[in-house]
């Protein structure tokens, strides 16, 4: 199983990448990240971490296993693991939703579920 990671994006001072399961589902500034995390995976692992221990939150597991990906997704592949995930999601992969300057997040529901 591979360990969750946030990748820097080069030439954004503060810009970082949320990988999940083969995708970026979302690009953010890192001062940002913490107090406005869009995507349910972000969310899901800020609340995994320690960061959410020491603000006095009980730390949470993203429940479920990630999906084979054997073959390239079709869909959103956090959608069977995604509290907020509709037929939708399951069987359409999402766009890249411009949240502001150099801010993106994959998921059909942005705004849905906040």
């Amino acid at each position: 199983m591979s360990r969750p990671r946030i990748i820097r994006i080069p030439n954004q001072k503060d810009g970082i990448a949320i990988p999940a399961i083969g995708q970026i589902v979302e690009t953010v500034n890192l001062s940002d990240v913490i107090n406005d995390a869009k995507h349910p995976y972000t969310k899901g692992l800020l609340s995994s971490t320690i960061h959410a221990n020491s603000s006095g939150e009980r730390l949470h597991a993203i429940p479920g296993s990630p999906p084979n990906l054997s073959s390239a997704p079709s869909n959103c592949t956090f959608s069977e693991r995604c509290e907020f995930a509709n037929e939708t999601c399951k069987n359409t992969m999402p766009d890249n939703v411009k949240l502001g300057i150099e801010r993106y997040s994959r998921c059909l529901r942005i705004g849905v579920w906040e």
